[in-house]
C-alpha cells in the first residue's frame, strides 16, 4: 500500500467515523428532549438528591447537569413538536441537524401537509445557507466591506449600490454616539 493509498484510506475512515459521531450526537439531543420533558412536566426535579431542587432552573444549573433552561427549551420543544405533534420517525427527525429542526419549527407550524414534507426534504439536502434563506424568506445580501485605510487608519465602506434601499432611510448613514 503506497503512502497515499493509506492517507486516502485514513481520510475516508476519519469522515465515516464523523459522520457515525454526528449521527449520534443527534440521537442524544433527540433523547435528551424527551428525559427532560419528563423530568419538567413532572417536576421529578423535586425528588432528586437530598430533598430535591427547588425549580426547573435550579436544577439545570446543578453541576452535573449544567444546561441553560434555553439550550434545554430547544431540546423539548424539537422532541414535542416533530416526535409528538408531526408523528415524524426518529430516523427522519435525526436525518436533519438540530439547528435546522430549532430554525424552522415557526415556518412549519403555519404551513399545511405538504409543504411541510417539502421544507422538511430541503433540511436534508440545501446546504446551510441556501437553506436558511429558504425558511427567511429573504435573498442572499452581498456582504458590506469595512477596512482601514492605511493612511489615516479611518474606516473604509464599501458595498453593492444594488443591495442598498433607496427609500427614506436606506441611504442614511448616521455615526453612533459612545
Amino acid at each position: 500500500m503506497t503512502a497515499n493509498t493509506e492517507l486516502q484510506t485514513q481520510a475516508f475512515n476519519l469522515y465515516q467515523e464523523t459522520i457515525n459521531l454526528i449521527k449520534s450526537q443527534r440521537k442524544l439531543f433527540l433523547d435528551l428532549g424527551f428525559v427532560l420533558k419528563q423530568i419538567k412536566e413532572k417536576k421529578l426535579y423535586t425528588l432528586f438528591g437530598d430533598g430535591g431542587f427547588d425549580t426547573w432552573r435550579s436544577f439545570l444549573a446543578n453541576p452535573e447537569i449544567n444546561l441553560s433552561p434555553s439550550t434545554a427549551d430547544v431540546y423539548i420543544r424539537v422532541y414535542e413538536f416533530y416526535i409528538e405533534k408531526l408523528k415524524l420517525s426518529k430516523d427522519e427527525v435525526l436525518s436533519i441537524p438540530l439547528v435546522r429542526l430549532n430554525m424552522m419549527k415557526a415556518t412549519l407550524e403555519k404551513m399545511n401537509d405538504k409543504d411541510r414534507g417539502e421544507l422538511i426534504e430541503k433540511a436534508k439536502t440545501l446546504s446551510y445557507t441556501d437553506f436558511k434563506i429558504e425558511t427567511s424568506g429573504e435573498e442572499k445580501v452581498k456582504a458590506i466591506k469595512v477596512t482601514r485605510c492605511d493612511k489615516c487608519s479611518k474606516l473604509i465602506v464599501k458595498y453593492d449600490p444594488e443591495q442598498i434601499c433607496d427609500c427614506l432611510g436606506g441611504l442614511e448613514v448616521t455615526p453612533y454616539e459612545n
